[in-house]
């Protein structure tokens, strides 16, 4: 866990020279967030469908929605 949180440490200077603190602050409120909403979406998702792994499938298919729409989006 500490070595992914130090590779994005480490790459916010060289993208966001001027900006360090507010762009660590929003990695950390993003982190924050997927470690508060993805134990409630497990849990969901074990309850709905009797299998962890759906929820797996549930976030490869909304990211993979959200990708086409976006590429759809950004072409037409």
């Amino acid at each position: 866990m500490g070595i992914g949180k130090a590779a994005v440490s480490e790459h916010i200077p060289h993208y966001f020279p001027d900006r360090v603190g507010a762009v660590g602050g929003l990695v950390g409120v993003i982190g924050g967030l997927g470690g508060f909403v993805m134990p409630i979406l497990f849990g969901a998702m074990l309850q709905t469908a009797r299998l962890p792994t759906t929820t797996f499938a549930l976030i490869f298919l909304s990211r993979w929605r959200a990708s086409c729409g976006w590429w759809w989006w950004s072409t037409g």
